[in-house]
């Protein structure tokens, strides 16, 4: 980050929350503490599909 920063970088992305697949299970439990299977339904893929290929 600090190099990034020093060749004049205002924006620094983790991708690795959106990079991910859908049959991936989520950080979370359901009400007996089971992990349980994210919804995959909600995120644009077309579009991070794109900047992934654009981080490549």
């Amino acid at each position: 980050m600090r190099q990034a920063a020093g060749a004049g970088a205002r924006l620094v992305q983790f991708p690795e929350g959106a990079l991910v697949y859908p049959d991936k299970r989520v950080g979370a439990t359901d009400s007996d503490g089971a992990p349980t299977p994210g919804d995959w339904t909600g995120p644009a893929w077309d579009v991070l599909s794109v900047e992934t290929l654009a981080v490549l």
